[in-house]
């Protein structure tokens, strides 16, 4: 779990509410359904549309690997390669067609595995990962974008909904009594 993410959205959400209330505020004032709609809800639409509806998936991933992270046990894959390394040269490669068809262990490993035993050169088995490697990141960065461009929009969006709260006003000005609350 990234503890920081987690300590920055509650220090964000405490120097909100706490600067509200320094400056004679009220909490509640922050819990205008009209304001979340516009802005909330309006940068949501807009950001879906100017995302592609296979990368929302990404997004959603990518939301879960920064709250819930992603745990790696590299000393343990380590191990586990030399033992497969160990029991390739005891017994050839044939031999680890049984634990890249158990279904268990890492599918990158499990597709290397593949690779070596179908008696691919090194150069191919390279090319695979590489482009491997390379379509894991475009979808991280995929996911990363609808993130940046929601973060981007947002601010525009409740720029909109200030202009339309003032319109809104305007239309009242010959009534004192409902500028106020508008």
């Amino acid at each position: 779990m990234d503890i920081f993410s987690i300590v920055g959205l509650v220090l964000a959400f405490v120097g909100v509410i706490g600067g509200m209330i320094l400056e004679g505020g009220h909490p509640t004032a922050l819990l205008q359904v009209t304001a979340f709609l516009i802005v909330i809800v309006g940068s949501l639409g807009a950001t879906m549309v100017a995302t592609l509806p296979s990368d929302v998936p990404f997004a959603i991933k990518s939301l879960k690997r920064c709250y819930l992270g992603q745990k790696h046990d590299f000393h343990g894959l380590m191990e586990k390669l030399l033992e497969l390394a160990n029991l390739a040269r005891r017994e050839g490669l044939l031999a680890l067609e049984t634990y890249a068809n158990s279904g268990k262990g890492d599918p990158f490993l499990v597709k290397c595995l593949m690779l070596a035993i179908d008696g691919s050169s090194a150069e191919a088995m390279r090319e695979v990962v590489e482009v491997d490697m390379h379509i894991e990141e475009e979808d991280q960065k995929a996911g990363m974008k609808f993130w940046e461009t929601w973060g981007a929009l947002a601010p525009t969006v409740g720029v909109l909904g200030a202009v339309l709260g003032l319109m809104h006003v305007m239309s009242v000005l010959d009534q004192p009594s409902l500028i106020g609350p508008g």
